[in-house]
């Protein structure tokens, strides 16, 4: 009779053990580690014309020392399929994700909807609660796009940060207009932005060649500005970055620029 008091008293006792901690597990996001899941903010890497592998790359190096850590890749084919190669630490306090779109034609609205499908998964394969975003080129389209269309309420991540890097917020220009069939008209940008999250901390990084050349070469002053007007309610910064170093394809390598982002990126 004593002994299975006892036993009663054991097992009531791991009862309560495994309902506080399921308490603690949903209303905390504590993980098995002890580790509160929202400690672990993804830093998702969006390039533009599949471009993503060797700016990331300079992303993962410069920001390891601040502890960024490569963390994934993640391929979208044409036909939606998506395939996610985890190889690094998924539980890093920024594990970087590259997000390559193989699908160059695919227009801004159908690679937000896919980017929205990659947050649902992390969510709930990674219980990441929520993350930032380092959109590059036509990348910075999908991220905002994604967040106007869907948000926090579709996917069950919150946008923290976003970086633009010569996001085309009024298209690429006009000698190579034949892309911006794909990318949102700026008045549905602007209709968009009253969905936009409040209290995001944007920073928007563009490239100017020269006084008589506005633009990076790819994207006019302009058009990158533009995006100023897309987030109300944000903490909005941004730098430019003139001359040669001012290109498109170099604004990521930029010295100064890629301390800047890194600041903006790891501070508390």
């Amino acid at each position: 009779m004593e002994k299975a008091t006892k036993k009663n008293i054991f097992l009531f006792a791991i009862g309560i053990i495994v309902v506080v901690a399921g308490f603690l597990f949903i209303e905390f996001g504590i993980n098995v580690d002890g580790v509160k899941q929202h400690d672990h903010t993804p830093i998702l890497f969006v390039s533009d014309l599949n471009k993503t592998s060797k700016a990331a790359n300079h992303l993962t190096v410069t920001s390891s020392r601040e502890g960024g850590e490569y963390a994934m890749k993640i391929n979208v084919y044409p036909d939606g399929k998506i395939y996610y190669h985890p190889n690094g630490d998924v539980h890093a306090k920024y594990p970087i994700i590259k997000v390559n779109f193989n699908d160059n034609t695919a227009s801004t609205v159908v690679q937000a909807k896919w980017l929205n499908e990659i947050l649902v998964h992390l969510n709930h394969k990674y219980r990441y609660q929520q993350y930032n975003a380092l959109g590059f080129g036509s990348g910075s389209l999908t991220v905002y796009q994604n967040a106007v269309s869907y948000g926090q309420e579709a996917n069950h991540m919150r946008l923290t940060k976003f970086i633009s890097i010569g996001g085309p917020f009024k298209g690429i220009m006009p000698k190579q207009d034949v892309m911006n069939h794909r990318y949102p008209k700026v008045s549905e940008l602007r209709d968009g932005s009253k969905t936009f999250p409040k209290g995001v901390s944007v920073l928007n990084v563009y490239g100017q060649l020269s006084r008589t050349n506005k633009s990076d070469g790819r994207v006019t002053t302009s058009s990158a500005k533009e995006l100023k007007k897309l987030v109300p309610g944000s903490d909005y910064q941004e730098i430019k970055v003139s001359g040669k170093a001012g290109r498109h394809s170099k604004l990521l390598s930029n010295q100064m620029a890629s301390r800047i982002i890194e600041r903006f990126l790891f501070a508390e």
